[in-house]
Formats: structure tokens, sequence, C-alpha cells
């Protein structure tokens, strides 16, 4: 049985790990040249060295949002820490300890782009794509294991008049550190746990930041230069924002702070698999298992969860179905 890993983030190190302790073949591929998928930091954004995106969301001094007691594996948990909200270093550390402890960079193919993937059979072929020579392989699989993340394909939102608006305009996506922000007016659009975190360390050196979001913002103490709004209605003639409560404020700069959606453009259309409403993929089987090709199995779907713990139990779960279905045929 040979089983093909899409992405070496924790979602793909769990497969790798399990896999192997099963004694089943498997290869990773990842696009970049280091494992950890969103936790790798660059300073980079928009293309590689080798004109390929860079897929990566991080930014400077962030902390995870559970405490790192939760955050870990089952039976590999995150190392002793003075604190529980622990950095993005230390977490990149943890993952690339456990890929040690449990050998896994033998199985991962780093520098190599998925291109396609397609049933063949009751199988899967597999076009990839070395960025380094530049070479393309295709292979035939038993299984596939999706695991390319939720952080790689931004949404946008509509913003009337956006074009009359004479400053910068990022999402948060090619955010990477709060100096570009000093002694500025900067509008956050969205208060999620990315626009509320953002938006606090920018006012550390913004003159003003807004924080703007359709639903009421959570109770608690914010820096005396962020102020909340409510959703933004347009940017009028004069290239100023307007708000549903009827303020207008001039600004600087906008961050899109919008979250993203799932995408798999690897997937040939022959897949069968569908992304409605950004989040919801489908035909999914408790957000694992393709239902109608059942080979072909997504980990890390879920959010809101503690996300590593329940990847590791994904994996499990997918596994021992292969491996009953593989062995019934």
């Amino acid at each position: 049985m040979l089983v093909a890993v899409i992405g070496a983030g924790a979602a793909g190190l769990a497969s790798a790990r399990h896999l192997s302790s099963q004694k089943i073949k498997c290869e990773v591929f990842e696009m970049t040249a280091e494992l950890g998928g969103t936790w790798v930091y660059t300073d980079k954004v928009g293309t590689d060295c080798y004109g390929y995106p860079i897929h990566t969301a991080m930014y400077k001094n962030l902390r995870i949002n559970l405490p790192k007691e939760a955050s870990g594996f089952p039976d590999f948990p995150i190392p002793e820490e003075d604190e529980s909200y622990v950095s993005q270093e230390v977490v990149l550390r943890f993952l690339n300890g456990y890929a040690d402890h449990f050998k896994l960079r033998q199985f991962i193919k780093f520098n190599h782009v998925v291109a396609e993937i397609r049933p063949f059979g009751n199988k899967w072929q597999v076009k990839a794509l070395n960025k380094i020579t530049q070479q393309t392989t295709i292979t035939v699989y038993d299984s596939v294991m999706v695991c390319n993340g939720h952080y790689n394909s931004p949404i946008f939102p509509t913003l009337q008049g956006v074009k009359k608006f004479n400053g910068r305009i990022i999402h948060s996506y090619n955010y990477r550190a709060n100096s570009p922000y000093k002694n500025q007016r900067v509008l956050i659009i969205g208060g999620g746990p990315s626009g509320l975190d953002i938006g606090t360390q920018i006012s550390e050196v913004a003159k003003q930041v807004v924080i703007s979001h359709r639903k009421k913002l959570p109770n608690g103490e914010y820096p005396p230069n962020v102020i909340k709004k409510p959703e933004v209605l347009q940017v009028n003639n004069e290239g100023q924002v307007e708000f549903a409560d009827g303020t207008t404020f001039a600004f600087d700069s906008i961050l899109y702070c919008t979250g993203y959606k799932y995408n798999f453009p690897f997937l040939h259309d022959d897949c069968g698999v569908t992304v409605e409403e950004f989040y919801h993929v489908k035909p999914l089987y408790k957000h694992m298992i393709h239902i109608e090709k059942p080979t072909m199995c997504f980990i890390g779907i879920p959010f809101n969860v503690c996300a590593f713990q329940m990847m590791d139990i994904q994996v499990i779960i997918n596994i021992c179905h292969f491996l009953f279905s593989y062995h019934e045929n």
C-alpha cells in the first residue's frame, strides 16, 4: 500500500507518523523547503525564488490562542515552557522535534508542488513538480491524505468605492510586522482572532486603529488608541471611510482580516470535491472521508478545535478505514 500525503504541516506530519508506525509506505509532498506549514515564518510575501506563491500567513510575535497544554499531540505534548500561550517559534520547534523523534523527514519530498490529483481506477494519479529541477513525476497511489491547511487562499471583501482610497490596502495574509504602520491611522476590517491580534500589535506604533466588524466585538480592555466600529458602508468621494453608525474617518492604510476559504487547486474535477460558502467541503463523511471515493481523506478541515489533538485522531480513524478497505479488496 502506498499513500500520498499533501503537505508537511501538523496534519501531514501526524499522517506520516501513524502511517509509518503501521508499516504503510507514504510520500509527503511539501511545496516549500521546510516542514511546519502555517507555522513557518518568512519576511517575504508574493512569490518565492522559484516564482511560486508563498503560502504562509504567519506574522511576527504571534502566539497561539489556546494553552499549550491543549495544543500538542496526545502522546507528544509541547515541552514545558514558562508560558501557556507560547510563540510561533516554540510551535515550529515542537513540530520539528516531532518529525525528528518519529524520523519523518525521510518521507518528505521538499520543494515539490502537487500539480494535479485525479482518480485512476480505484487508485489516485498524482502529478508533482520538483521546483528545483523542474522535473515532473506521475505516480499512482492507493490512497491520498489531503493536509494542505486552511490559510493559503484569502477572502477579499467587496468594499464599495475602494478605488477612491489612496492609501495602502493588504490582506492579513501578507501582514508580517507592525513597523510599516508607525504614526498611521489604520483600519482593520474583521474582528476575529487575527483582526484583534493584528490590531493590537499595530496599535503599539500607530496613531489610531479602528477595528470594524459586523458583529459585536468581544468585551475586554483595548488600547486607548483603538476604536471599535460597525461594518463599513463605503469609501466616499474624498477617499474617507463611512461606517454604518454614520461616522466618517480618514485612514492611511486598510487591512482586511477577513479570513480564508478552503482551496484545493490540485484536485481535478473528476475527484468530485467542491467547496461551498468558503468552508463547506463536500462530499465528506464527518468532514474527513470522501463519501464517493473513500480512499481520499482530508485532515484538519474543522476549525475552532484543539487542532493537533483532532488531527491525530482523524489520522488514526482514516488509517483504520484505509486498512479495512484495502484488505477487503
